[in-house]
């Protein structure tokens, strides 16, 4: 077992619980924001400390899960050791836990565990299908189900974490320093403080460090790890640096500060994983990107033999940034992926590329009513309003631009009848929908919008509610 310094972050959908869950188990309210506690949603990064049964004490950055600030919580996920995925049991996953477990996977992190938050809210079986689906998104991860109110399994996640925390490897502490700057502040009396997770090295007070890509010189006058003074902090933990000799606008979020003997330059270069048309290229730089003051970067995918200044699929790229990603385009053929800036004064300055070949598209599942998925729902009476568990035999495949959903209405009604409605999500194998909350005999109807019909009922199940 290893005692060197980690850092665990969150992430899933947004009001799942994540800051509640590091509240119970910190004593620290990550959102420190007024906009954020009047809100009651994550829109900056928040950290904490957490101590573990064992006496280890982890470093916690605490992500925001609404899909508008999905590149707040790449920058937040970047440097982590460990993960702590939080699914709501009411919920399952959600579009936004499908994403940032492709983010966790795409930065390469293997080491976490589960969180099955809001247990207190919901039955047995809620809880088993909220279950059935983590360990379809992520088989090999642990699941602790829990509860911040009540504190119902959060012993248990703790030590879960205990046992991750030991697998780890930690990261080096020798070296040169290495530290992406995520925030960058002043304070009366003190000057310019930057955070960051310290990615390797020691940063001790008296240090003489370098800003990149400025090559700025700087002085620690002092070292904070969670709010408290050190002499040193080793590699693998949040570390808030005092600086001397750098202005508080000389210094940003996407710089890194450096050994100032270290032979670090910023690097354009990137690797590329290529999917299918029309799917996500995930792309991961070889060092975090940092833009010249008032200039841009971003990744574009274009056909092989178009000029520097053409424009196909295109995504900026922020400051720190370590990964992005974009559309592969529909059409096969041969491609690269090009990195852009817009210095020196020319917007289509291409730094670097990868070529890349988009095979031939797979044929579209065709989705007919002979072969259509049936399903079983969880009980055959139910309480009015409570909720009906829906299970389809195997994923939801539609066609393209078509569309499954699930309604419940009075037994013997036409096909064109409306009652309480659900969409299924893509591939989705489990769902909820409300049961009405008169009592009587009624069917839970699966549709679909083909053949144009939006009365086509696939499959139903008969129900009665009392």
């Amino acid at each position: 077992m290893t005692d060197a310094p980690l850092t665990v972050g969150t992430a899933g959908h947004i009001d799942h619980g994540k800051t509640a869950l590091i509240a119970a188990l910190t004593g620290v309210d990550t959102d420190r924001l007024p906009q954020e506690r009047a809100r009651g949603i994550s829109i900056e990064l928040g950290y904490a400390p957490l101590q573990l049964p064992s006496g280890r004490r982890l470093s916690v950055v605490d992500v925001p899960g609404h899909e508008r600030f999905v590149r707040t919580m790449v920058a937040g996920a970047t440097g982590i050791d460990m993960y702590l995925l939080v699914v709501a049991c009411d919920d399952g996953v959600m579009p936004q836990t499908r994403e940032h477990a492709a983010i966790l996977r795409m930065l390469g992190l293997r080491l976490g565990v589960v969180a099955l938050t809001k247990r207190d809210l919901v039955d047995d079986e809620t809880a088993a299908l909220a279950r059935m689906d983590v360990e379809e998104l992520i088989p090999d991860a642990p699941v602790v189900e829990v509860s911040s109110r009540t504190g119902a399994g959060l012993p248990e996640l703790l030590a879960e974490l205990d046992r991750l925390a030991a697998l780890a490897d930690g990261r080096r502490q020798e070296g040169p320093v290495r530290l992406p700057i995520d925030r960058s502040f002043t304070l009366r009396g003190i000057g310019t403080v930057v955070t960051g997770t310290l990615w390797s090295g020691a940063i001790a007070r008296g240090d003489e460090l370098t800003v990149l890509p400025a090559g700025r010189r700087a002085r620690v006058r002092a070292v904070q790890v969670h709010d408290e003074p050190a002499e040193r902090a080793p590699a693998g933990q949040r570390v808030a640096v005092n600086l001397v000799g750098v202005g508080r606008d000389e210094v940003a979020r996407g710089d890194l500060l450096a050994s100032a003997d270290a032979d670090l330059r910023p690097s354009f270069r990137l690797d590329a994983k290529v999917y299918t048309p029309g799917e996500e290229i995930g792309i991961r730089f070889a060092a975090p990107v940092s833009s010249k003051p008032q200039s841009r970067a971003w990744i574009t995918v274009i056909a092989a033999d178009q000029p520097p200044s053409a424009f196909g699929e295109w995504s900026y790229v922020e400051d720190g940034a370590t990964t992005v990603s974009l559309k592969a385009p529909a059409k096969p053929g041969a491609y690269e992926v090009r990195l852009h800036t817009d210095y020196p004064a020319k917007s289509f300055n291409v730094r670097h590329t990868v070529a890349l070949t988009i095979g031939p598209e797979a044929e579209a599942p065709q989705v007919t009513p002979a072969s259509a998925q049936r399903f079983t729902v969880g009980a055959a009476t139910v309480k009015p309003g409570a909720k009906v568990h829906v299970t389809f035999a195997t994923a939801l495949q539609a066609a393209p631009k078509e569309q499954f959903w699930v309604t419940i209405v009075e037994a013997g009604t036409a096909d064109s009848s409306w009652g309480a409605y659900e969409y299924v999500q893509p591939a989705a194998r489990r769902m909820q929908i409300t049961a009405p909350t008169k009592p009587g005999d009624y069917e839970v109807r699966l549709h679909a919008n083909y053949p144009t019909k939006t009365t086509n009922v696939v499959h139903r199940v008969a129900i009665h509610v009392e």
